[in-house]
């Protein structure tokens, strides 16, 4: 057995490991107050931040697509929402920083606010590809005329396209024969006064009515005097209506 220690070699020996450790232990409690109270370094900005600028000149001449090129690019894009292929494009962070410093469309579309009709979806298209005036029934007044003259006039957007769709609600209204209520009723005045003069040919009448419609704001667009008028006459604005299924999912050109 080993001898215990007498007592005042005891406080002899804690004596001096304090000496020793308490130097120590202060140093640590420095250390993490220190640490504490540095703030984290902050996250450096994306490379591609700074290119921002460049990037938006590339994208503009990437987008100088006259009318049929512009056209043609949503329908290939509807062809893959058709097909379950939608790609990413356009629609990640890189693009967002890309266009936050101005805008360049290829086309202007007038559709339905139907929450069954997004056009960036059905279109496969990202941020920035499209200037969209959205209302119930797709239909337009001066606001509307205003919003598409400063895309075509100020963003020198070549297309408008006026969809419609399949089973309308503010058309099936519009036709129902019924006075629609409190401010819908603008709405339905505007559609009524598209099918003024028609007569609706054996079956579907709200299909019918819906295309008559898209058909009868495109020719609204295209005449509206002042501005729009003279971009038409000058081959500079073209205007073209479908009508997209809400079944199959497929846009198709009205004649």
């Amino acid at each position: 057995m080993h001898a215990a220690y007498p007592t005042h070699t005891k406080v002899i020996i804690m004596r001096s490991l304090s000496v020793v450790l308490l130097p120590l232990l202060i140093f640590g409690v420095c250390q993490a107050e220190d640490h504490a109270a540095t703030p984290p370094a902050a996250k450096p900005a994306p490379a591609h931040a700074a290119d921002a600028p460049a990037a938006v000149a590339a994208e503009a001449a990437a987008q100088g697509l006259n009318a049929q090129q512009a056209l043609e690019r949503l329908i290939r894009g509807n062809k893959r929402f058709v097909g379950d292929l939608t790609n990413t494009g356009n629609k990640d962070s890189e693009r967002r920083i890309a266009v936050a410093k101005g805008q360049n469309p290829i086309a202007i579309v007038v559709c339905c606010s139907d929450s069954r009709v997004p056009p960036e979806q059905l279109f496969d298209v990202g941020l920035g590809d499209i200037f969209v005036i959205r209302v119930a029934g797709n239909v337009v007044d001066a606001i509307g005329l205003g919003s598409i003259e400063y895309a075509a006039m100020h963003l020198q957007v070549p297309l408008v396209v006026v969809m419609g769709h399949e089973r309308c609600g503010a058309v099936t209204a519009a036709i129902s024969g019924k006075p629609a209520p409190a401010h819908v009723l603008a709405i339905t005045d505007l559609i009524q006064r598209h099918l003024v003069g028609t007569t609706p040919a054996p079956g579907d009448a709200v299909d019918q009515a819906v295309c008559i419609n898209a058909s009868a704001v495109a020719r609204t667009i295209a005449s509206s005097a002042p501005l729009l008028k003279d971009l038409v006459a000058a081959g500079k604005l073209t205007v073209v209506a479908v009508r997209y299924d809400l079944d199959d999912g497929t846009v198709k050109q009205l004649p």
